[in-house]
Protein backbone atom coordinates (compact mmCIF):
# COMPACT_ATOMS: atom_id res chain seq x y z
CA UNK A 1 0.00 0.00 0.00
CA UNK A 2 2.53 2.44 0.85
CA UNK A 3 4.33 2.23 -2.28
CA UNK A 4 1.17 2.15 -4.10
CA UNK A 5 0.32 5.51 -2.72
CA UNK A 6 3.66 7.22 -2.99
CA UNK A 7 3.90 6.03 -6.96
CA UNK A 8 0.34 7.23 -7.43
CA UNK A 9 1.55 10.63 -5.95
CA UNK A 10 4.60 10.47 -8.05
CA UNK A 11 2.64 9.45 -11.49
CA UNK A 12 -0.01 11.98 -11.21
CA UNK A 13 2.70 14.96 -10.91
CA UNK A 14 4.71 13.75 -12.98
CA UNK A 15 2.52 13.94 -16.10
CA UNK A 16 1.84 17.38 -14.86
CA UNK A 17 5.02 18.21 -14.94
CA UNK A 18 6.04 17.11 -18.53
CA UNK A 19 3.24 18.85 -19.73
CA UNK A 20 3.26 22.33 -17.77
CA UNK A 21 6.73 22.59 -16.18
CA UNK A 22 8.29 26.04 -17.12
CA UNK A 23 11.40 28.34 -15.83
CA UNK A 24 9.44 31.45 -13.98
CA UNK A 25 9.51 34.38 -15.85
CA UNK A 26 8.62 38.20 -14.77
CA UNK A 27 9.06 39.08 -10.88
CA UNK A 28 7.11 36.51 -9.01
CA UNK A 29 8.62 34.43 -5.77
CA UNK A 30 9.11 31.64 -8.27
CA UNK A 31 11.14 33.71 -10.49
CA UNK A 32 13.42 34.73 -7.31
CA UNK A 33 13.65 31.43 -6.35
CA UNK A 34 15.25 30.83 -9.52
CA UNK A 35 17.69 33.67 -8.59
CA UNK A 36 18.99 32.79 -5.86
CA UNK A 37 19.17 29.00 -6.46
CA UNK A 38 21.49 30.00 -9.59
CA UNK A 39 23.51 31.93 -7.59
CA UNK A 40 24.15 28.74 -5.23
CA UNK A 41 24.72 26.58 -7.27
CA UNK A 42 26.96 29.10 -8.87
CA UNK A 43 29.13 29.50 -5.46
CA UNK A 44 28.23 33.30 -5.01
CA UNK A 45 26.23 32.54 -1.82
CA UNK A 46 22.88 33.31 -1.02
CA UNK A 47 22.00 36.56 -2.86
CA UNK A 48 19.06 38.76 -3.55
CA UNK A 49 18.96 40.02 -7.75
CA UNK A 50 20.84 42.89 -6.85
CA UNK A 51 24.09 40.37 -5.95
CA UNK A 52 23.92 41.40 -1.86
CA UNK A 53 23.33 39.14 1.12
CA UNK A 54 20.00 38.40 1.78
CA UNK A 55 17.92 37.16 4.45
CA UNK A 56 14.65 37.64 2.69
CA UNK A 57 13.34 34.27 2.08
CA UNK A 58 13.43 31.45 4.25
CA UNK A 59 16.60 29.81 2.96
CA UNK A 60 15.44 25.80 2.89
CA UNK A 61 13.74 25.65 -0.52
CA UNK A 62 16.36 28.51 -2.35
CA UNK A 63 19.54 25.97 -0.93
CA UNK A 64 17.03 22.62 -1.77
CA UNK A 65 16.81 24.22 -5.55
CA UNK A 66 20.74 25.35 -5.48
CA UNK A 67 21.32 21.39 -4.97
CA UNK A 68 19.22 19.89 -7.74
CA UNK A 69 20.68 22.71 -10.59
CA UNK A 70 24.49 21.62 -9.23
CA UNK A 71 23.09 18.09 -10.27
CA UNK A 72 21.32 19.19 -13.33
CA UNK A 73 24.64 21.03 -14.47
CA UNK A 74 26.78 17.78 -13.46
CA UNK A 75 24.16 15.60 -15.28
CA UNK A 76 24.67 18.00 -18.41
CA UNK A 77 20.72 18.02 -17.93
CA UNK A 78 20.89 21.92 -18.68
CA UNK A 79 18.19 22.08 -21.49
CA UNK A 80 16.13 19.67 -19.18
CA UNK A 81 16.24 21.82 -15.83
CA UNK A 82 12.22 22.37 -15.59
CA UNK A 83 11.42 18.54 -16.17
CA UNK A 84 14.34 18.25 -13.38
CA UNK A 85 12.89 19.97 -10.76
CA UNK A 86 9.46 19.14 -11.29
CA UNK A 87 10.07 15.38 -11.40
CA UNK A 88 12.37 15.80 -7.58
CA UNK A 89 9.49 17.98 -6.37
CA UNK A 90 6.90 14.92 -7.29
CA UNK A 91 9.31 12.79 -5.81
CA UNK A 92 8.72 15.28 -1.94
CA UNK A 93 4.93 14.90 -2.78
CA UNK A 94 5.73 11.06 -2.69
CA UNK A 95 7.29 11.26 -0.07
CA UNK A 96 4.35 13.01 1.92
CA UNK A 97 1.96 10.89 0.97
CA UNK A 98 3.91 7.84 2.24
CA UNK A 99 4.50 9.53 5.81
CA UNK A 100 0.59 10.82 5.89
CA UNK A 101 -0.19 7.21 5.46
CA UNK A 102 2.59 5.89 7.91
CA UNK A 103 0.94 8.78 10.82
CA UNK A 104 -2.31 6.74 10.47
CA UNK A 105 -0.99 3.28 10.94
CA UNK A 106 0.87 4.41 13.80
CA UNK A 107 -1.64 6.39 15.38
CA UNK A 108 -4.13 4.14 14.99
CA UNK A 109 -4.08 0.45 15.74
CA UNK A 110 -4.58 -2.87 13.25
CA UNK A 111 -7.14 -2.67 10.49
CA UNK A 112 -8.46 1.19 10.94
CA UNK A 113 -4.89 2.56 10.76
CA UNK A 114 -4.46 0.87 7.56
CA UNK A 115 -7.79 2.21 6.49
CA UNK A 116 -7.73 6.05 7.79
CA UNK A 117 -3.76 5.68 5.76
CA UNK A 118 -5.02 4.43 2.23
CA UNK A 119 -7.71 7.23 2.36
CA UNK A 120 -5.65 9.80 3.78
CA UNK A 121 -2.71 9.44 1.36
CA UNK A 122 -5.02 8.37 -1.85
CA UNK A 123 -6.47 12.20 -1.02
CA UNK A 124 -2.91 14.46 -0.69
CA UNK A 125 -2.11 12.23 -3.82
CA UNK A 126 -4.21 13.27 -5.47
CA UNK A 127 -5.61 16.35 -4.70
CA UNK A 128 -5.80 18.64 -8.15
CA UNK A 129 -3.72 22.13 -6.53
CA UNK A 130 -1.37 19.48 -4.64
CA UNK A 131 -0.36 18.03 -8.15
CA UNK A 132 -0.14 21.21 -9.65
CA UNK A 133 3.10 22.34 -7.10
CA UNK A 134 5.09 19.89 -8.38
CA UNK A 135 5.85 22.10 -11.57
CA UNK A 136 6.05 25.39 -9.18
CA UNK A 137 8.60 26.90 -8.17
CA UNK A 138 7.89 27.35 -4.63
CA UNK A 139 8.40 26.30 -1.06
CA UNK A 140 5.35 24.19 -0.39
CA UNK A 141 6.19 20.89 -2.25
CA UNK A 142 9.36 20.77 -0.01
CA UNK A 143 7.44 22.21 3.47
CA UNK A 144 4.46 19.64 3.27
CA UNK A 145 7.38 16.88 2.84
CA UNK A 146 9.70 17.91 5.68
CA UNK A 147 6.52 18.26 7.75
CA UNK A 148 4.55 15.45 6.93
CA UNK A 149 7.84 13.28 7.22
CA UNK A 150 7.98 15.38 10.99
CA UNK A 151 4.45 14.35 12.09
CA UNK A 152 5.32 10.69 11.02
CA UNK A 153 7.84 10.83 13.34
CA UNK A 154 6.41 12.22 16.14
CA UNK A 155 3.38 9.93 15.64
CA UNK A 156 5.86 6.87 16.11
CA UNK A 157 8.35 8.49 18.71
CA UNK A 158 5.79 9.30 21.17
CA UNK A 159 3.97 5.47 20.64
CA UNK A 160 6.81 3.37 20.88
CA UNK A 161 8.73 2.78 24.72
CA UNK A 162 11.43 5.44 25.10
CA UNK A 163 13.79 2.90 25.65
CA UNK A 164 13.51 1.02 22.40
CA UNK A 165 15.61 2.14 19.85
CA UNK A 166 13.02 2.07 17.28
CA UNK A 167 11.47 5.34 19.58
CA UNK A 168 15.09 7.26 19.33
CA UNK A 169 15.83 6.93 15.55
CA UNK A 170 11.61 8.01 15.22
CA UNK A 171 13.17 11.13 17.58
CA UNK A 172 15.82 11.71 15.51
CA UNK A 173 13.96 12.06 12.37
CA UNK A 174 11.31 14.21 13.61
CA UNK A 175 14.00 16.56 15.03
CA UNK A 176 15.83 16.52 11.96
CA UNK A 177 12.73 17.03 9.75
CA UNK A 178 11.11 19.85 11.96
CA UNK A 179 14.47 22.10 11.62
CA UNK A 180 14.48 21.35 8.31
CA UNK A 181 10.94 22.52 7.96
CA UNK A 182 11.61 25.69 9.69
CA UNK A 183 14.51 26.46 7.61
CA UNK A 184 11.49 26.73 4.80
CA UNK A 185 8.56 27.89 6.75
CA UNK A 186 9.60 28.84 10.26
CA UNK A 187 5.45 29.49 11.07
CA UNK A 188 5.93 25.64 11.51
CA UNK A 189 7.18 26.68 15.41
CA UNK A 190 4.08 28.36 16.32
CA UNK A 191 2.55 24.04 16.04
CA UNK A 192 5.26 22.72 19.02
CA UNK A 193 3.37 23.97 21.91
CA UNK A 194 0.68 22.40 20.28
CA UNK A 195 1.88 18.84 19.90
CA UNK A 196 3.56 19.51 23.91
CA UNK A 197 -0.09 19.65 24.89
CA UNK A 198 -1.30 16.73 22.97
CA UNK A 199 1.07 14.68 24.08
CA UNK A 200 0.66 15.92 27.81
CA UNK A 201 -3.23 15.24 27.42
CA UNK A 202 -2.76 11.72 25.74
CA UNK A 203 -0.97 10.75 29.13
CA UNK A 204 2.66 10.47 28.33
CA UNK A 205 3.87 12.09 31.67
CA UNK A 206 5.29 15.15 31.82
CA UNK A 207 9.21 13.96 31.88
CA UNK A 208 9.02 12.24 28.31
CA UNK A 209 7.54 15.29 27.10
CA UNK A 210 10.64 17.45 28.15
CA UNK A 211 12.80 15.04 26.64
CA UNK A 212 10.93 14.99 23.22
CA UNK A 213 10.05 18.63 23.40
CA UNK A 214 14.06 19.14 24.61
CA UNK A 215 15.30 16.82 21.27
CA UNK A 216 12.85 19.02 18.98
CA UNK A 217 14.36 22.14 20.42
CA UNK A 218 17.80 20.38 19.41
CA UNK A 219 16.92 19.82 15.72
CA UNK A 220 15.45 23.34 15.37
CA UNK A 221 18.49 25.10 16.88
CA UNK A 222 20.84 22.71 14.99
CA UNK A 223 19.43 24.58 11.44
CA UNK A 224 18.75 27.78 12.68
CA UNK A 225 21.58 28.88 15.18
CA UNK A 226 23.99 28.64 12.10
CA UNK A 227 22.00 30.38 9.97
CA UNK A 228 21.28 33.37 12.43
CA UNK A 229 25.35 33.78 13.05
CA UNK A 230 25.78 33.91 8.73
CA UNK A 231 23.26 36.83 8.88
CA UNK A 232 25.11 38.30 11.73
CA UNK A 233 27.95 37.96 9.77
CA UNK A 234 26.84 39.17 6.69
CA UNK A 235 23.82 41.57 7.28
CA UNK A 236 24.35 42.83 11.04
CA UNK A 237 21.88 42.00 12.68
CA UNK A 238 20.95 38.54 13.92
CA UNK A 239 17.90 37.24 12.24
CA UNK A 240 16.98 33.71 12.85
CA UNK A 241 15.41 32.69 9.60
CA UNK A 242 13.78 34.94 7.46
CA UNK A 243 13.27 39.08 7.36
CA UNK A 244 9.99 38.35 5.37
CA UNK A 245 7.74 37.75 8.79
CA UNK A 246 7.31 41.07 8.59
CA UNK A 247 5.50 41.79 5.44
CA UNK A 248 3.79 38.04 6.16
CA UNK A 249 2.35 39.59 9.45
CA UNK A 250 1.52 42.90 7.54
CA UNK A 251 -0.48 41.24 4.66
CA UNK A 252 -2.62 39.37 7.66
CA UNK A 253 -3.10 41.79 9.94
CA UNK A 254 -3.68 45.50 8.59
CA UNK A 255 -7.08 48.04 8.43
CA UNK A 256 -9.29 46.44 6.28
CA UNK A 257 -7.96 42.61 6.59
CA UNK A 258 -10.56 40.37 5.70
CA UNK A 259 -8.42 36.52 5.49
CA UNK A 260 -7.47 36.39 1.99
CA UNK A 261 -4.54 37.11 0.02
CA UNK A 262 -4.28 40.43 -0.14
CA UNK A 263 -1.38 42.84 0.16
CA UNK A 264 -2.17 46.36 1.42
CA UNK A 265 0.24 48.87 -0.78
CA UNK A 266 -0.95 52.06 1.63
CA UNK A 267 -0.45 50.31 4.81
CA UNK A 268 2.56 48.14 4.58
CA UNK A 269 4.71 50.01 2.32
CA UNK A 270 7.64 51.58 3.97
CA UNK A 271 8.87 53.14 1.10
CA UNK A 272 12.00 50.26 0.61
CA UNK A 273 12.12 46.89 -0.16
CA UNK A 274 14.73 43.93 -0.22
CA UNK A 275 16.24 45.17 -3.39
CA UNK A 276 17.09 48.61 -1.65
CA UNK A 277 20.47 47.00 0.25
CA UNK A 278 20.98 45.21 3.54
CA UNK A 279 19.94 48.32 5.42
CA UNK A 280 16.44 48.75 3.60
CA UNK A 281 15.44 45.06 4.11
CA UNK A 282 16.37 45.16 7.86
CA UNK A 283 14.13 48.48 8.78
CA UNK A 284 11.25 46.99 6.09
CA UNK A 285 11.10 43.73 8.27
CA UNK A 286 10.78 45.91 11.83
CA UNK A 287 8.70 48.42 10.37
CA UNK A 288 5.77 46.24 8.67
CA UNK A 289 6.00 44.07 11.72
CA UNK A 290 4.99 47.14 13.97
CA UNK A 291 2.59 47.88 11.76
CA UNK A 292 0.97 44.50 12.03
CA UNK A 293 1.26 44.40 15.85
CA UNK A 294 0.01 47.79 16.13
CA UNK A 295 -3.27 46.40 14.63
CA UNK A 296 -3.37 43.42 16.32
CA UNK A 297 -3.28 45.07 19.50
CA UNK A 298 -5.84 47.53 18.68
CA UNK A 299 -8.31 45.48 17.20
CA UNK A 300 -7.94 42.20 19.37
CA UNK A 301 -11.79 41.35 18.89
CA UNK A 302 -10.88 40.59 15.47
CA UNK A 303 -8.50 37.43 15.77
CA UNK A 304 -10.83 35.04 16.10
CA UNK A 305 -12.83 36.30 13.06
CA UNK A 306 -10.09 36.08 11.05
CA UNK A 307 -8.64 33.06 11.73
CA UNK A 308 -11.92 31.71 10.84
CA UNK A 309 -11.93 33.53 7.40
CA UNK A 310 -8.41 32.30 6.84
CA UNK A 311 -9.74 28.67 6.82
CA UNK A 312 -12.40 29.89 4.99
CA UNK A 313 -10.29 31.00 1.85
CA UNK A 314 -7.86 28.42 2.18
CA UNK A 315 -10.10 25.88 0.78
CA UNK A 316 -12.01 27.93 -1.47
CA UNK A 317 -9.30 28.51 -3.88
CA UNK A 318 -5.53 28.50 -4.14
CA UNK A 319 -4.93 31.19 -7.10
CA UNK A 320 -2.30 33.12 -5.31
Amino acid sequence: MLWAVGGLAFLLRAIWVFAFARIPEGLSDPFLYHGYAIRLASGRGYQSLVDEPTAYYPPGYPFFLGGVYEAVDLLGLDRHLDTVVGLAQSLLWATAAVAVVLTARWAFDGDKGRRVGLVAGVVLACWPNLVTYAAAWLSESLFVALFAVSVAALTHAARVESTVGAHRTALAAAALSTGAATMVRPQVLLGLPLVALAWLLSGLGWRRVLVLAASLAAGVALFVVPWTIRNASVMGEAVPVSTNGGDNLCIGFHPGARGSFQFPIEYCDTGEFWNDGVDAELRRNAETRERAMDYITSEPLSLPWLSTRKLFYTYRSDDD
